[in-house]
């Protein structure tokens, strides 16, 4: 007889592995951590993830849809037709509540390490960064355009994370206001 699986086990997982990570970090993370955080069995552990990598690709699968969730939200109150999804990504980056900040950073970071040590996580990573390029293009926002705000946004958010950069509200408000702008679609006979 094969043990019952509860429609919730993985995310019960899921949710320990975002636990540890938030309390201990990458290091702290094992497979072991994980199984006593979510009161399963290492079987129960295995049945859902074959490695603790596979369990960092859900984490990132998991906050990309959490995020891609509040962008979507933000960008269909958006009128403009070009670069909504953008425009959300800048909004929410400078209007995230501290405590939701924190926990994202926190996960980012971990996964940012991760990415460091594992071809897999790194590649998904970066499909995930070749998606909102390309989601940026499918919206008619110049390439070259969608890279600078996306990468300022990258360094940005990198530098808070790791409390080497603070912005006061005049700063981001005009850090916001660039973006914004580079967003704007160019005037006819300019780029």
């Amino acid at each position: 007889m094969s043990p019952r699986i509860y429609a919730s086990a993985r995310d019960k997982i899921l949710d320990a592995a975002e636990r540890i990570l938030l309390e201990a970090g990458l290091l702290g993370l094992s497979i072991d951590a994980v199984v006593k955080g979510a009161a399963i069995s290492k079987g129960g552990f295995f049945y859902h993830f074959a490695t603790k990598e596979a369990l960092l690709g859900a984490l990132l699968e998991r906050l990309v849809a959490e995020v891609g969730t509040q962008l979507e939200a933000l960008a269909a109150a958006d009128r403009r037709p070009t670069g909504k999804l953008l425009r959300a990504q800048v909004t929410l980056t400078l209007a995230m509540k501290p405590a939701e900040r924190r926990r994202l950073q926190a996960l980012v970071l971990a996964i940012m390490a991760a990415a460091l040590e594992s071809p897999a996580i790194a590649a998904q990573v970066r499909a995930t960064n070749q998606q909102a390029l390309a989601a940026a293009a499918g919206e008619g926002v110049d390439i070259g355009r969608a890279l600078v705000v996306q990468l300022a946004l990258d360094g940005y958010w990198l530098n808070e994370s790791v409390a080497t950069l603070e912005l006061d509200a005049a700063q981001k408000a005009a850090f916001k206001d660039t973006l914004l702008e580079l967003l704007r679609p160019p005037k006819a006979g300019k780029s």
